[in-house]
């Protein structure tokens, strides 16, 4: 199996058909205007949806997008058990390249930027993204608990401190691909060295 193959996104989310079309307009619309540029009409004319109906979901565009953008969002935390605290984390791993990588990336930074002019974008984009990730980590971190690999104080922060930067800087400021090898050095030479430091496990 190829590493593309491998990013996979089993666990998408779907909702309502209505939904979905608004969601994707809105991912549409951002991606061709901007944030800054985007408008509920905009939406509700490319979703061929009513303002009204819009409104009746996400009051203003902040909420608006943040759901698109986490709707198509691979990070689950229903991952599968590969039995091992590296084989877990390698999956995981994957899961936050393909959530950055993709048409997606760009928008997503594109997000992050507009985000520090809007203070309501940037707080929500915080919340629920950074929400999700911790559920993945913490599943991931649970499992090898009650296996024995980590310590009871060994928390989420620990890796989301670090993965995030670390994948934000292979794709985006160094624009390299993601591949096997990558994911296997940053689970085995950062990641597990990290979560079973001796004062980890000690403390």
């Amino acid at each position: 199996m190829s590493f593309a193959d491998k990013l996979s996104c089993p666990g998408t989310r779907r909702g309502e058909a209505r939904s979905n079309a608004i969601l994707d307009a809105a991912i549409e619309v951002v991606a061709e205007v901007g944030y800054d540029r985007l408008t509920m009409d905009a939406v509700a004319q490319r979703a061929k949806a009513s303002k009204a109906t819009i409104y009746r979901h996400w009051p203003d565009k902040a909420s608006l997008i943040v759901d698109a953008m986490r709707r198509r969002s691979c990070i689950d935390a229903d991952l599968p058990d590969t039995g091992t605290l590296a084989g877990d984390l390698e999956g995981m791993v994957r899961q936050f390249l393909l959530a950055m990588s993709g048409t997606d990336g760009p928008l997503m930074v594109g997000l992050l930027a507009a985000s520090a002019k809007d203070p309501e974008l940037g707080a929500l984009m915080r919340s629920q993204t950074h929400d999700d990730k911790q559920r993945a980590v913490e599943a991931v971190l649970r499992r090898a608990r009650h296996r024995g690999e980590l310590g009871d104080s060994v928390t989420p922060d620990l890796v989301l401190d670090v993965l995030p930067g670390a994948l934000f800087m292979r794709l985006f400021v160094l624009g390299q691909p993601p591949d096997e090898p990558f994911v296997r050095r940053l689970v085995d030479d950062i990641l597990i060295p990290l979560l079973t430091a001796p004062a980890r496990q000690g403390a």
